[in-house]
């Protein structure tokens, strides 16, 4: 059985699990841990969403930032949480599989349970509107005529922009300068700031940056949220990179109380009001409970096997 299945269905034992069971979640407040920097797309989703699972739940959930290692931080800190359900982290894919093929982790897989899939979104590559880079072929040019110069923010390495730049460099011999940071947050100040020359995030922040120029999306189709700016493929590059965002929980913690909170999860999301206020947001969500995320993260976890077998990208 794989890590991830193993994780999906581990099953708490002893009986310490009995009393956490009945009483969750109303005797202490839940933590979401952010394995990013706030500000970013999933610091920015998560704090959204807390007030409705808040209600969804009945419960106190607080929302803390402990950005590093590509999420491995939050993600060690859940594998070692009392599995109580008071626990849960953000989950960010690719760089949790990506931090999992590319060195020893300081934590077991085994040990985190996907719980529920928030978004699937791809990545999107722009520039601050003063560049001199119009469209994604400038871009492109720049970075072939001077290898490793251009520089390209993004939230770490073995992130989605992180892989993506590394799909580029082996599909169409771009090499960019890759400038890592502790999160989308501080990739978005950094290129807002005009101290790097593009970067890559998510659609939505360049549809609320009227600073920003995005090149190009490297989804599978256009955005919704910025509509006229062209696909990768559109323009000759074949290249897809799709990030996927969720939660996770230490796979011991009750079955129950794993399902009850992917339920809220599920509620939350589909409330008018947080509806409303992901279009004020410019995001999307795409639902998908823990079992049947388990799936496809076995499929995405093949694809960046085959980037990394074809060139191991640096974790330092």
């Amino acid at each position: 059985m794989n890590r991830l299945m193993l994780a999906a269905g581990l099953a708490i034992s002893g009986l310490a699990a009995a009393p956490a069971l009945a009483e969750w979640p109303n005797d202490k407040p839940i933590e979401i841990i952010v394995g990013f920097s706030a500000g970013g797309a999933q610091d920015t989703f998560i704090r959204a969403i807390q007030p409705f699972l808040e209600k969804e739940l009945g419960a106190t959930i607080i929302v803390s930032n402990k950005p590093g290692a590509g999420g491995e931080i939050a993600y060690t800190t859940v594998a070692q949480a009392e599995p109580d359900g008071y626990t849960f982290s953000n989950i960010s894919v690719p760089s949790y599989l990506a931090i999992q093929i590319s060195r020893e982790v300081t934590f077991d897989p085994a040990l985190i349970a996907p719980v529920a899939r928030l978004a699937y979104e791809p990545v999107v590559v722009g520039v601050h509107k003063d560049s001199p880079f119009a469209t994604f072929e400038d871009f492109v040019t720049a970075a072939k005529a001077a290898p490793g110069t251009v520089t390209y923010a993004g939230s770490g390495v073995g992130t989605d922009d992180h892989l993506a730049a590394m799909l580029l460099s082996k599909d169409e011999g771009i090499e960019v300068k890759y400038v890592p940071f502790s999160g989308g947050g501080d990739a978005l100040t950094a290129l807002l700031g005009q101290h790097v020359q593009t970067a890559a995030t998510s659609a939505n922040v360049y549809a609320r940056e009227p600073s920003l120029r995005p090149l190009a999306t490297l989804g599978e189709e256009r955005s919704n949220l910025i509509p006229d700016t062209p696909t990768g493929r559109e323009l000759g590059y074949d290249v897809v990179m799709m990030s996927e965002r969720g939660f996770a929980t230490n796979a011991n913690v009750p079955e129950e109380i794993r399902a009850r909170f992917s339920a809220a999860v599920k509620a939350a999301l589909e409330t008018p009001e947080f509806q409303e206020q992901l279009k004020t947001l410019n995001m999307n969500a795409a639902y998908k409970d823990g079992p049947e995320w388990v799936v496809s993260l076995e499929d995405a976890r093949t694809s960046y096997q085959a980037i990394w077998d074809a060139s191991p990208w640096a974790t330092n």
